[in-house]
């Protein structure tokens, strides 16, 4: 005789997220632990934020160029073959205000632009263009502001 159980209250409590139980051979996991904000902070730190996690492989962008946009351990990044033959990972985040600077999810271009300022990127990641460059003071050091390479 099979008997059912009614299923745990997704607001169950951290020591009831896993329940093993041996003698039965069961294994269960509440649902409760896959949409709890702590525990998906937690996984990131510990999983994603601690090993080499795959954006792609080489032949997805085999032209000079070529580009996938996509996010990687909940980081939006740009895969990206250079028009020097090299295959980069950048954040895809403008290093002036943060805005996405590759909006859709694959082609191929010389250059990213950012839809804010205007703040233009190459392939190698390097900061090329920008609107009224003595705008941004004396100190301002475009070779710093490429962009961030994972």
């Amino acid at each position: 005789m099979t008997v059912l159980q009614k299923p745990k209250p997704l607001t169950a409590s951290p020591t009831d997220w896993v329940v093993e139980d041996i003698t039965a051979g069961t294994f269960c996991v509440n649902r409760a632990a896959l949409a709890d904000e702590d525990v998906f902070r937690d996984e990131m730190r510990s999983i994603f934020d601690r090993c080499w996690l795959y954006v792609g492989h080489e032949s997805e962008i085999p032209k000079p160029g070529d580009f996938r946009a996509r996010d990687v351990g909940n980081r939006p990044l740009v895969f990206w073959r250079g028009h020097d033959g090299v295959c980069r990972v950048f954040y895809n985040s403008c290093r002036h205000r943060g805005a996405m600077v590759c909006r859709v999810p694959e082609g191929n271009t010389r250059s990213m632009s950012c839809f804010y300022h205007a703040w233009t990127y190459g392939s190698t990641g390097a900061l090329n263009g920008l609107p009224s460059e003595e705008g941004y003071g004396p100190t301002f050091d475009r070779a710093s502001m490429s962009l961030v390479e994972e």
